[in-house]
């Protein structure tokens, strides 16, 4: 959890680590029944495909310098990134300019144009 100094957002970044864990639980108790796979190579398995996920990650920029330090190099994709705070704080402004801001090419530190807005 992220404050900024004028304490008008928190920043809560909710990564799919956690759930990644509960499927690969799952994952393992599945793989692990099958005759041939022991434990060990069911974690070898579930690590690769992880790291393979973690691959195609990618930082999409908030449009301010100093929020995408903050956030560690802007908003991760594969997260839930909830942003929440006093009336009228900018957290409106925020979503929409995020949203524009996925639009751009992904050398341009965007989205290719993949948005989901709630």
């Amino acid at each position: 959890m992220l404050r900024s100094e004028s304490r008008s957002y928190i920043w809560s970044n909710v990564k799919t680590s956690t759930m990644t864990k509960n499927f690969s639980k799952q994952l393992t108790s599945t793989l692990t029944g099958i005759k041939g796979l022991s434990a060990a190579k069911v974690d070898k398995i579930c690590e690769a495909a992880e790291k393979i996920v973690r691959k195609s990650l990618i930082r999409i920029t908030t449009g301010s310098q100093a929020l995408d330090e903050l956030l560690g190099g802007g908003i991760e994709t594969l997260a839930i990134t909830e942003a929440f705070g006093e009336f009228r704080s900018g957290k409106t402004q925020l979503a929409h300019t995020h949203c524009v801001s996925t639009q751009l090419l992904t050398h341009m530190h965007g989205g290719n144009g993949k948005v989901a807005y709630n």
